[in-house]
């Protein structure tokens, strides 16, 4: 289940709020209101809107609308456990949504009643503004006695060491229950400090009291009072010592990305455990002289010792920040809105001791500190940034939410007005006639600006810029968001007219490109705005403001051009050259940066960038350098390029590996097999194998020639080579695997609407499950959410070679029959 803003939101009966809607997603959805106290009433009626949409085939804009009564099911109880299906009749309200009624009579009075709606179709239904009241009856319904559930007893005692193990031994996305027959009992010391502010919803740590081994700290995770440190009523401070009734049958372990949880289904979120303070224990961090086994540790409070802080000092509330411990790195996470860490700076290159728990993010381990305390070694010395030059203003919405003072709203807390300071001293006000946040695409992980933004949409909105006093807005350049739809901008004054220069100009999504509006005829002290003009939603990834004196003349801006704008070397290669142009540059030095600097460095000398790559043993592999002017050692990049880079497989031309088996039968599938995807689309094309994936999600490809009677592959045309697979079998199907990243099929943005595509992930999605055709065979997912804000629903989408293109021959369908099989080639 989810809350949802996006798609056909509720409409066309009284009552209809049209503000948002509970959405029945994958895995068996259902939406359980817990404990509706009746104070007597027996004669009730049940209304609430409804709706269901099914994409019949997207690119011809053909869905089913039509609601699904036998497939969405109503359900009543008086204890949250026994269940009895009630009817309902609906009317159509509009082209989209129903208005259902279920009028009844409790047989028996109830103290409570719980309401359960059910699907039997994922990712379709959405229901809201669900209303319980007094009505005339109708037919009667027998729910028992329904007196009021008592509340669990404490049982047998169980310890976060024992629920650690356990965790330990679920696989995949299993649960598995503590207890099936007995309530237990866990005594532990709260870690999380919800004053320090660095807490995540629905996660508590607690630990083993006076633990100073491994493997004695867990996640209690799930919404409620009990777990979720962002709930009002949240009771905990870091210390309590907490006795914890874990409820028989709904308490349990689970492994997620080997993140061990004590947790629930979240239907029973309100009813799986209860808790109450029974003392104060003092909380000792366990000291760490190494973070090799850091991992061990999740949950518990730590201090590791000898951590670095980067080069550069910089705000804790940024999300992650990788600081050193000797030559590893040690990722640091303290959230965007941790009220402890507002305005605060750690040092920069101070060596100390770096206190807090041990949580992990998509299995990845990452150390927090609770509040400044932890980290008081890195406070001292610190230096606050330089204010900003009044005659150019820098917003880089990469560094974060915490960009402006208070922080910007992120997705989940998205407003349409508000008020900000940057740099403690101008002045912005943002105004959205829909939404605005900051916000991570999280499709687009390539380097440098574009993938972190502030997104506000759409036409009339827009951000009022600071008037600064004896200065005049002269320039304003809009760098574009990585991935976003088009969209216009303008510069306007505040009755919205655009001002001399700052007509309205179309912002595409192609990366790096910037926009620049040079202004006349404006005025001193005088707030300008930057104007949405047009329906698409806005994504600006960087904001430059100039200002000159008496409204006419414009700071002068550095400039930079590189030579080449991509490098390509071979397996086994020496370091090759850019050379940098630089105008207007007094003050500034190029700096150089890289996306893969273990495999390709980048260093910059004068107005010379060098890349040295390592050796490649492996398959082909990509990287950006990106090339910048800075005046403060790197802290501000102006007038940044970016530099593509490539080097080719193991072997020269050819992919890594020796010989390969064609897989064209799902048969012939199996665990842990590595290879390459390939097409046989017809014609002159022959065979393809893809080497990467398109922003616009799908894969590109190459020409390869299969020697049946050798089993090898050779690259028969080009420079770009295949990339290598890797199978992972999972409950329903199989997980693929690129690298360290997931081929999975998800929502893009393309053109300004959401689009099926192939995406290397993060993190796995849906698994893959996998048929054949006489061409070979065909991998089906299914996906649904929101991107850029708006919402897709894919029930199923088709991996499939294409019947007629002319390139990028791996693509995603809505429909099995727009494509045909493809095959694998396995390594021997």
């Amino acid at each position: 289940m989810s809350i949802r803003t996006s798609g056909k939101l509720s409409a066309g009966y009284d009552g209809a709020s049209g503000k948002n809607k509970a959405f029945f997603g994958t895995n068996n959805p259902a939406l359980i209101i817990n404990k509706i106290k009746l104070d007597g009433a027996q004669d009730l009626q049940l209304t609430f809107g409804a709706q269901y949409s099914k994409t019949i085939d997207y690119d011809a804009g053909l869905y089913d609308n039509e609601f699904k009564p036998e497939k969405f099911h109503l359900a009543l109880s008086a204890d949250g456990t026994s269940w009895t299906t009630v009817e309902y009749t609906y009317a159509q309200a509009d082209e989209f949504w129903v208005f259902a009624t279920s009028k009844f009579k409790l047989k028996n009075k109830a103290a409570y009643l719980y309401v359960k709606y059910a699907v039997d179709e994922a990712s379709v239904f959405a229901i809201d503004d669900v209303t319980l009241a007094e009505g005339e009856g109708g037919t009667e319904v027998d729910l028992g006695e329904g007196g009021e559930e008592p509340e669990p007893t404490p049982g047998e005692a169980i310890t976060v060491n024992e629920l650690y193990r356990l965790a330990e031994t679920v696989t995949g996305k299993d649960k598995l229950v503590i207890d099936a027959e007995n309530n237990r009992t866990l005594e532990a010391v709260v870690v999380t400090d919800v004053d320090g502010g660095n807490v995540s919803a629905n996660n508590l740590m607690v630990m083993t009291e006076g633990a100073t081994q491994a493997k004695n700290g867990i996640l209690l995770f799930s919404s409620g009072q009990y777990t979720n440190p962002k709930d009002p009523a949240f009771p905990f401070k870091s210390g309590d010592k907490v006795r914890f009734t874990l409820v028989k049958g709904l308490a349990k372990v689970a492994n997620f990305s080997n993140c061990y949880e004590v947790t629930c289904e979240s239907s029973d979120a309100a009813t799986w455990l209860t808790a109450e303070v029974i003392g104060k224990a003092q909380l000792t961090p366990v000291p760490l002289t190494s973070i090799d086994n850091l991992i061990d540790y999740q949950g518990m409070l730590v201090t590791v010792k000898n951590v670095t802080s980067p080069a550069t000092a910089g705000n804790w509330a940024v999300g992650t920040t990788t600081f050193k411990v000797g030559s590893s790195d040690l990722t640091v996470y303290v959230t965007q809105d941790a009220a402890g860490f507002a305005g605060k700076q750690y040092a920069a290159s101070k060596t100390g001791d770096l206190t807090g728990y041990v949580s992990l993010y998509k299995g990845a381990v990452q150390l927090c500190p609770r509040n400044m305390t932890d980290a008081a070694a890195f406070a001292e010395g610190g230096t606050d940034p330089e204010p900003a030059d009044p005659a150019h203003i820098v917003l880089d919405f990469s560094v974060g939410a915490s960009i402006f003072t208070p922080a910007l709203p992120d997705k989940e807390a998205q407003s349409k007005t508000g008020s900000y300071l940057f740099d403690g001293n101008y002045a912005f006000n943002i105004s959205a006639s829909n939404i605005f946040y900051w916000f991570q695409n999280p499709y687009e992980d390539s380097p440098g600006y574009g993938t972190k933004s502030l997104f506000i949409g759409k036409a009339g909105s827009y951000i009022e810029l600071p008037a600064i006093a004896d200065k005049a807005l002269t320039k304003v350049i809009i760098s574009a968001a990585k991935g976003a739809g088009a969209y216009s901008i303008a510069i306007t004054d505040a009755a919205g007219t655009p001002v001399q220069g700052g007509q309205a100009q179309e912002v595409t999504k192609q990366e790096g490109g910037e926009y620049t509006y040079t202004l006349s005829n404006t005025a001193n002290a005088t707030a300008y705005r930057i104007a949405v003009t047009t329906a698409g939603n806005a994504q600006l990834a960087k904001i430059e403001l100039f200002y000159g004196e008496g409204g006419g003349s414009t700071p002068v801006q550095p400039t930079l051009s590189v030579n080449p704008t991509s490098l390509s070397f071979a397996a086994k290669d020496q370091a090759k050259t850019i050379a940098c142009t630089v105008a207007n540059a007094d003050g500034y030095t190029v700096g150089a940066s890289s996306s893969d600097p273990a495999n390709f460095a980048a260093s910059a000398a004068g107005t010379t960038v060098t890349v040295t790559p390592t050796e490649n043993t492996g398959s082909a592999r990509n990287a950006t350098v990106t090339v910048y002017l800075t005046n403060d050692g790197g802290a501000t990049k102006v007038a940044a390029k970016t530099v593509a880079v490539t080097q080719a497989a193991a072997g020269g031309s050819e992919p890594a590996g020796d010989t390969y088996d064609k897989i064209t039968k799902v048969a012939e599938l199996v665990n842990g097999m590595t290879g390459f995807i390939g097409c046989e689309p017809g014609g002159t094309y022959g065979l393809q194998l893809v080497t990467g994936f398109a922003a616009y999600g799908q894969g590109f490809t190459a020409a390869y020639t299969y020697d049946e009677t050798k089993k090898t592959l050779s690259l028969t045309s080009g420079n770009y080579t295949a990339i290598e697979f890797t199978f992972e079998a999972v409950a329903d199907g199989f997980n693929i695997k690129q690298g360290d990243k997931y081929l999975i099929g998800t929502g893009i943005i393309d053109n300004g609407k959401p689009k099926q595509g192939l995406v290397l992930a993060d993190a796995p999605a849906q698994p893959w499950t996998f048929t054949e055709d006489a061409s070979g065979v065909i991998a089906t997912t299914s996906a649904s959410g929101t991107v850029d804000g708006q919402a897709f629903n894919y029930p199923a989408i088709y991996m499939m070679c294409a019947n007629s293109a002319s390139s990028r021959f791996l693509r995603p369908y809505v429909q099995a029959s727009y494509g045909k099989g493809f095959c694998f080639f396995k390594k021997n």
